[in-house]
């Protein structure tokens, strides 16, 4: 599970998603939600999010291209240790950012 955790590439993940469509970051909100230790079965997703089969399998494939999720013939599951890594990626950076922007007020 390290080794994918280490060629997920925050900044590319969260580029990414901001380039899904809003049914990309559903699609893996909802795997987050509902996964208790099992894969998610792909029909139950359909029906939850009102998605076609195809448009599951397309964001499924790009979302497990991204190292967020994995894809079985049970189902999707989330790479728990992935996602945590773009969060903490993303909350580090902000927190450098408001620490500049708290500089740049100091000096006035």
């Amino acid at each position: 599970m390290s080794e994918v955790i280490d060629r997920v590439n925050p900044r590319a993940v969260l580029s990414a998603l901001m380039g899904f469509k809003e049914r990309g970051s559903s699609v893996l909100s909802y795997i987050l939600m509902k996964q208790e230790g099992k894969p998610v079965p792909p029909s139950e997703i359909q029906k939850a999010l009102n998605i076609s089969p195809s448009n599951l399998s397309h964001s499924g494939r790009n979302l497990e291209k991204l190292g967020l999720i994995k894809r079985s013939p049970d189902g999707y599951t989330p790479n728990i240790g992935a996602v945590i890594n773009v969060l903490l990626s993303v909350v580090m950076d902000l927190v450098k950012r408001v620490e500049d922007l708290e500089k740049v007020i100091e000096e006035k």
